[in-house]
């Protein structure tokens, strides 16, 4: 999800306040997660497999959408104001995870 974000970012000349308690992680996955003694953000962010489409649009379209079920975790902010992570505070969001067009 973090690379994603900063793809979107980076290509539409953008910032994005994130907010992690809004992230879309089951309980189940937040309970097997603890079990292997994993944080379950860390994975949603950087585990580099995502099972919903991560796009931006405006809020006057945001109101509009009918019949598809969708979580806002964030917002588009000024470029100057980076891709940011609020977690008890603000931190950048940083690009990490698996990267399936890397040429590595």
């Amino acid at each position: 999800l973090s690379n994603e974000i900063r793809n979107i970012c980076n290509e539409s000349n953008v910032g994005a306040k994130i907010y992690k308690e809004k992230l879309p992680i089951s309980k189940k996955t937040m309970k097997d997660c603890k079990k292997i003694k994993q944080n379950a953000y860390n994975n949603a962010l950087y585990g580099g497999e995502e099972f919903e489409l991560v796009f931006t649009a405006p809020k006057r379209v945001i109101s509009k959408i009918k019949g598809v079920r969708f979580t806002i975790i964030g917002e588009i902010t000024d470029k100057k104001k980076g891709v940011i992570l609020l977690d008890n505070g603000e931190r950048p969001l940083i690009k990490a995870g698996f990267d399936h067009f890397s040429q590595k």
